[in-house]
């Protein structure tokens, strides 16, 4: 499915934000797709739009990235309150304890790790260390496509408890449940989430389980930037989602 471009406040039609649970990944969402992942562009307009959202929703506004929650609060160290990183591993949200996966740092993953740093001499790809694993990061170059799958797949095969998930730029190797629509679920069972209608707003082929998540569940579903996607509606990008956003926000307070 390819979703039709929305402009304006249209992706969120008559939802109300005292009534919806707004879940956002980080890279590609609320900020431009880079090279240099410590240097993601985050503006003081953006930081503030956070504040507005994270308090208008009372705390149902929830980063769900692939990055780290450390890495996520360096660059975001007030704004929102939840936070869930590592593709769901880990985690603060409103009303419970931080949560953190039994892998994170484990002799396992070091050994999986270890292992997978073979792929830079074999296929010339970037393999970047996670807490819960490793991402064969291939980037645009698709030469060794089918020959990196088979090595995530035999790395699997060697370590049990892990699995492997595609993402837009590699392959990723990480223990087996984990999940950006767990995430969601994870937090939408808690009291602070409760009666709310989730939105998702994702670019990445990991947000896609959890799109299809809340839609399924009564929510809304926003693609941002290219690519097919289950969600029915699309943004160009980060400055797109930050002007739905307000515009949201902004109208909202006008008829509430």
């Amino acid at each position: 499915m390819t979703p039709e471009l929305d402009t304006g406040a249209g992706a969120l039609g008559d939802l109300r934000p005292d009534s919806t649970a707004v879940f956002l990944n980080f890279d590609g969402v609320l900020v431009d797709l880079s090279p240099v992942s410590d240097a993601p562009g985050i503006s003081d307009v953006l930081v503030s739009l956070l504040a507005v959202l994270d308090s208008e929703t009372s705390g149902a506004c929830t980063i769900v990235s692939g990055r780290t929650v450390e890495d996520l609060r360096r660059h975001l160290p007030l704004v929102p309150h939840a936070v869930i990183g590592s593709h769901g591993a880990e985690g603060y949200l409103p009303g419970a304890p931080a949560f953190r996966h039994a892998m994170i740092g484990s002799d396992a993953v070091r050994r999986l790790q270890d292992k997978a740093g073979r792929a830079e001499g074999l296929f010339g790809v970037k393999v970047v260390r996670k807490p819960t694993g490793v991402v064969l990061d291939h980037g645009a170059s698709r030469q060794h496509e089918t020959a990196l799958r088979q090595f995530a797949t035999a790395l699997v095969a060697e370590f049990d408890g892990f699995a492997t998930i595609e993402t837009t730029s590699g392959i990723e190797v990480r223990p087996s449940g984990l999940g950006k629509d767990k995430a969601v679920q994870r937090a939408m069972a808690l009291p602070a989430f409760a009666a709310r209608r989730p939105v998702y707003f994702g670019d990445d082929s990991t947000d896609e389980p959890a799109m299809a998540w809340a839609m399924k569940n009564g929510g809304r579903a926003i693609k941002v930037g290219p690519g097919k996607s289950v969600a029915p509606h699309r943004l160009s990008g980060p400055s797109d989602v930050h002007e739905t956003l307000a515009q949201w926000l902004e109208t909202r307070w006008r008829t509430a």
